[in-house]
């Protein structure tokens, strides 16, 4: 076998991507009803199925069920991670600035808590 072929065929190096770290959560699930992504996104189901409709802030797969009476949409969890990025006012700083400002009208005990849990987080790796 020649030099160049044996280059070709190699496999390339695996890569250990690490995960994305987003300031705020949705679920690691693959599709959301509109029910589902409203939840998600603190919006009505209504205000999301127009944003879906218009096919530029979300959009997804639609199903016909049988007989074409009922059309069932499907938003992938990468258009709300996307849907949410885009529309965010807040840098991670910013962000943690208003947690702090938050923590502040907090009674002790509650702060004592969050105190723990981020040791908690500081100790693990």
């Amino acid at each position: 076998m020649s030099p160049i072929a044996a280059k070709i065929n190699r496999a390339p190096e695996a890569k250990t991507l690490a995960p994305l770290e987003l300031p705020f959560g949705i679920p690691t699930k693959g599709m959301f009803s509109l029910r589902e992504a409203a939840a998600v996104l603190g919006m009505s189901e209504s205000f999301v199925e127009k944003l879906y409709d218009a096919g530029r802030e979300l959009s997804g797969h639609e199903h016909n069920a049988g007989d074409g009476l009922r059309v069932t949409k499907r938003i992938p969890r990468v258009w709300l991670v996307a849907y949410m990025v885009r529309t965010a006012r807040y840098d991670n700083e910013t962000l943690v600035d208003a947690l702090l400002a938050a923590l502040r009208l907090c009674s002790r005990e509650q702060q004592r808590r969050v105190h723990a849990a981020l040791g908690l987080f500081l100790e693990s790796p």
